[in-house]
């Protein structure tokens, strides 16, 4: 008998991100002679896990939580809150 995952029609299971020897990318915090150096850690970290990161989701979600102070971290809220009043709007319908 076959297991639930293995049955005819059964969902993909989502990838799994492989446990990282690269360092976390530096915090950004929206100061242009920092990015460079920001998204090449970014850019490091998706190709070494590009079947995770083959979802542009997962990508924003994993370049936002890098984005805690300064501008970059206002620019983090207001594109959480658009995308959860987005969400919150197609919920309804």
């Amino acid at each position: 008998s076959e297991t639930p995952d293995r049955e005819k029609g059964a969902e993909k299971r989502e990838p799994r991100r492989t446990r990282s020897a690269l360092d976390n990318p530096p915090t950004f915090n929206g100061d242009q002679t920092k990015f460079k150096d920001f998204m090449e850690h970014v850019s490091l970290h998706f190709e070494e896990d590009p079947t995770y990161f083959g979802d542009e989701k997962r990508k924003i979600t994993f370049v936002l939580s890098y984005m805690k102070e300064g501008t970059a971290a206002n620019f983090r809220s207001e594109w959480l809150e658009e995308k959860m009043a987005v969400t919150s709007i197609k919920n309804k319908a």
